[in-house]
């Protein structure tokens, strides 16, 4: 990253890996994985957008009350999301609760084609065993919102005073966040902006490639390569190597805004057909 000129870095917090059994004891191991891959990030100046949810339940949960169905689950992710909070807080800039909460009730409780894969003729795309489009996805996203605005409130209560980080709630797949970028880089994003969404005004501050490195898909597992640094997963030490659009993308991150110019419709298709 620090190579490639990135000035910020977003991953995702498995719950699981913190709290096995949803809540109760901690998973050490889980504290450590996560405090040392944010310590060598914030070490070389990457600040850090961490999301706490995104698609990722743990699995006791859904088999014990329903998971997001149940209202039980608002305490449940307060008391995850405070342990994130106390053990990593003061050294994150923004937090996301939930990803795509939208996307994750369509996609699990209507279509069916996420988990927990539930849905109802003729709504589902898949051979759900149980499930009701027509009310699941809407009580889904009225729990999210109550644990979001519960989170929120804990956060802005007990940490915001000492870690001086923001935090909020991300309904769409690409993501606008506060950073240095000089005005003619800005205009560049506006422009992307116009271009894929057809939306003006919008106080473009940055923007995450997504993904940096090969990763887990879900829906495609580890067989889409989708990321700007291609990942050897079949070397043990996930060997990882510059794609041509991470090259490009680095240019341009460090070149002078004005010798870049405006981002146009040709250069993103020539970045996205790089990375395939």
């Amino acid at each position: 990253m620090t190579d490639a000129g990135i000035e910020a870095y977003r991953f995702s917090i498995s719950w699981s890996r913190i709290l096995p059994n949803g809540r109760g004891a901690v998973n050490p191991k889980g504290l450590i994985y996560y405090k040392n891959v944010i310590n060598e990030i914030v070490k070389r100046g990457i600040r850090l957008h961490v999301n706490l949810h995104h698609l990722d339940l743990p699995q006791i949960l859904q088999d014990e009350y329903g998971g997001w169905l149940s209202p039980n689950i608002v305490d449940d992710f307060k008391e995850y999301a405070d342990i994130c909070f106390k053990e990593f807080g003061d050294q994150v800039s923004h937090w996301t609760t939930i990803v795509e909460p939208n996307v994750y009730a369509v996609g699990g409780y209507d279509s069916g084609i996420f988990a927990p894969a539930r849905c109802s003729y003729p709504f589902g795309r898949t051979n759900c065993t149980a499930g009701n489009s027509t009310t699941e996805p809407y009580i889904a996203v009225h729990n999210m919102l109550l644990a979001h605005a519960k989170v929120v409130n804990l956060y802005r209560t007990k940490y915001q005073n000492n870690q001086n980080g923001q935090i909020g709630m991300n309904f769409y797949s690409f993501w606008v966040y506060p950073t240095s970028n000089s005005s003619d880089d800005i205009e560049a994003a506006q422009r992307v902006f116009d271009f894929q969404f057809g939306w003006s005004g919008v106080n473009v501050k940055g923007y995450f490639a997504w993904s940096f490195i090969d990763i887990f898909e879900y829906l495609n597992g580890y067989k889409s390569s989708c990321g700007l640094y291609h990942v050897d997963f079949a070397d043990e030490l996930r060997l990882r190597t510059p794609k041509l659009s991470a090259r490009w993308y680095s240019n341009f991150l460090k070149s002078d805004s004005k010798a870049v110019g405006i981002i146009e419709r040709s250069d993103l298709q020539h970045m996205f057909r790089l990375s395939q």
